[in-house]
Parts: C-alpha cells; sequence; structure tokens
C-alpha cells in the first residue's frame, strides 16, 4: 500500500536502542509480506476488471463491493491488488508532478453521508473554514477528484455510512453513489469494503437501479481442514523472514487451536503470528514456543481462558474488536471505535 514517507517514524527508529531497532526492522520485514490465499484469485480478478472499467473513458462507473466478518484480511487484500496492478500505479505529469488514479479513505465511525464527503474532501487536500452542505461537499469531491486525475476509489470500513444517521432516507445513499458513477465528465469507479452488513446498499435502492451496476464478493472464512497445510505454509515463511524458528511441531492439535483462537480469519492468523514472533524477539531468543503463542492470545484477549492453555478451549467463543483485539467471551465483534472501553 502506498503512504508517504514518514520523517518522524524514521527519526524514532534512528534513536532506538540497537535491540530495539533490531526487532523494529525485523517485525517491519515480517509485516510486509503478503501471502496468496482462497480469496485472492477471485478478488484479484475483481479488481482488475474495475481497472479495465476505469481505462474506458465511455463507461459508467460501477461499484466493486468486497464484504467480510472484521479482520478477515479485506484491507490488505484490496491494497494488494490496487498496489500490485501497473495499470493503477502513478504517473508522472507535468513539471516532475504525480498523479495518482486510486484515492484511497476510510470511511469515520458513524458518519452520514456528509461526514464522508468532508473525509473525502479533506484527504482530497480541499480546505475550507465553512462547513458545507452534503450537495455542496459532493460538488468539490468531485472537481478534486476530476483535478487530480482520479478513476478510482476505494472506501473502506463503508459498513459506518450504512449504519450512519440518514437524514434523507436510506434512498438517498444509493443515488449519492449513482451520481458519482454516471458523472458526464468524469465517471468513477468504486470498491467498497466493509461488513455483511453493507449488502444493505441492495436493500436501499428500491428501484433496483444499483443491482446491475454492483458487483459483491463475500471473503471466505478459513476452513481448519482445506486450508491447515496452506497456513502452516504461511507460518514457517513468515517465520524464515522474521530469521526465527518453532520449538513445537505444527501437529493437527495445536493448529485446530491456532485457528479456532484466531477466529478462522485471516486477519487475526497474521496478528497472533506477528505477536508471538515479536514476544520472542523481544526476549532474545530466535526461537518461537508454546509460550510465545500464550502471550500473543494474551495480548489479543485481556482477560478470561486463553485458547493455548485450556483443556475446553473449543468452547472458548469471542468476538473481535475493531482494533484486532479479542471481546470477552460471548460478546459479539465490536467494531465502532467508542464502544471499546478496553482496547
Amino acid at each position: 500500500m502506498f503512504r508517504p514517507n514518514d520523517a518522524v517514524s524514521k527519526a524514532i527508529r534512528d534513536r532506538l536502542n540497537p535491540h530495539d531497532k533490531n526487532v523494529a526492522d525485523i517485525m517491519e520485514r515480517v509485516e510486509a509480506y503478503y501471502k496468496i490465499t482462497h480469496n485472492d484469485e477471485e478478488a484479484k480478478r475483481e479488481i482488475d476488471l474495475v481497472a479495465r472499467g476505469a481505462s474506458r473513458s465511455s463507461k459508467d462507473g460501477h461499484i466493486l463491493l468486497i464484504t467480510g466478518e472484521s479482520h478477515m484480511g479485506k484491507s490488505t487484500l484490496i491494497n494488494h491488488w490496487l498496489d500490485a496492478n501497473e495499470a493503477l500505479a502513478p504517473y508522472e505529469i507535468e513539471n516532475g508532478n504525480f498523479a495518482y488514479p486510486i484515492f484511497r479513505c476510510k470511511a469515520p465511525s458513524r458518519c452520514d453521508l456528509a461526514g464522508l464527503g468532508r473525509e473525502m474532501a479533506w484527504r482530497l487536500g480541499y480546505r475550507t473554514q465553512r462547513k458545507l452542505d452534503e450537495p455542496l461537499i459532493f460538488q468539490r469531491v468531485r472537481a478534486q477528484l476530476q483535478i487530480k486525475g482520479i478513476k478510482l476509489v476505494f472506501i473502506d470500513e463503508f459498513q459506518h455510512v450504512v449504519r450512519g444517521p440518514k437524514r434523507k432516507g436510506p434512498e438517498h445513499l444509493v443515488d449519492s453513489l449513482k451520481n458519482l458513477l454516471q458523472d458526464d465528465d468524469w465517471p468513477i469507479h468504486v470498491i467498497l469494503a466493509g461488513l455483511p452488513e453493507t449488502m444493505e446498499i441492495y436493500s436501499n435502492d428500491p428501484s433496483e437501479q444499483m443491482e446491475g451496476r454492483v458487483v459483491d464478493l463475500a471473503l471466505k472464512p478459513l476452513i481448519f481442514r482445506e486450508h491447515n497445510a496452506h497456513i502452516i505454509e504461511l507460518i514457517r515463511e513468515v517465520f524464515a523472514i522474521a530469521g526465527v524458528t518453532s520449538t513445537m511441531p505444527f501437529v493437527d492439535e495445536f493448529m485446530a487451536q491456532f485457528f479456532h483462537g484466531a477466529r478462522n480469519r485471516l486477519g487475526m492468523v497474521f496478528r497472533l503470528i506477528h505477536a508471538a514472533i515479536e514476544d520472542a524477539l523481544d526476549s532474545g531468543s530466535t526461537e518461537v514456543g508454546l509460550d510465545n503463542w500464550i502471550f500473543a492470545y494474551a495480548r489479543l484477549a485481556k482477560r478470561g481462558r486463553n485458547v493455548f492453555t485450556d483443556p475446553d478451549w473449543r468452547t472458548i467463543v469471542r468476538g473481535v474488536r475493531w482494533d484486532g483485539t479479542f471481546t470477552d467471551e460471548g460478546e459479539n465483534d465490536v467494531d465502532e471505535e467508542s464502544e471499546d472501553d478496553d482496547a
């Protein structure tokens, strides 16, 4: 995923003691690793289709809607294949400047459509001292998209808009999206990512005009019996990048605990792996053992039973918070930042 250089992070890194700098360097390499899994083939095909559509000036925009439970890896998957598509790479324009065909943003928590528009306008560089109403702010957004040469917009966490306040009724959200797609001068192609409830944009379109303009793709969770070997390979590859080895074999019992602990979600798989590796490195070890996995789970599940120590681990059921930590047992996923008092 493209990010501008962060001088502050670099300055902090340069001042770390040698041990912490080494761990930070290793973890940065580890966290940059990407593994193609069972959802990638179809997702790549659909993302490439959006790019092809954006290359055709005569074609109205369309929406690719990718949904899945919290921390299934939606954002990482989408950003990976957007970055991998050379047709969408930044290109040089006049005076040594660059244009970026893709614009990416996250919908703020509990926002209405005007709130999303203000977030987009701010990130597009539009500054104003007064609070613009929704029609005017989206005029500015469309103008900035055209000025900057942006043809594809990726909006993450779109469930925040779907569940947000709707002062003008749910159909208004659908109409506003259609206006972006059908703009005569500069049609936009859109990728939306969100929780499964994002699919409600269909039910809010009584005229069914959106159905022909939306391609929806629901990411599938991991299944132990189908994906165990692939995830073992993934763990070994990440360990190799980190320069660590495992002191325990990846037998079925341990891997079943691992899948269950990660809630069969790829994003949580990586969070557990990263936490276990960093715990080992932090103690000066190049071996990852059971104690490190116990620590990794405890770091994400701050209270209650641990899936790697409890003999009845199959009965441990937790939701996932917005920040990738686990809820207490019996709680569902918690997506809203303000609802998480303990994160």
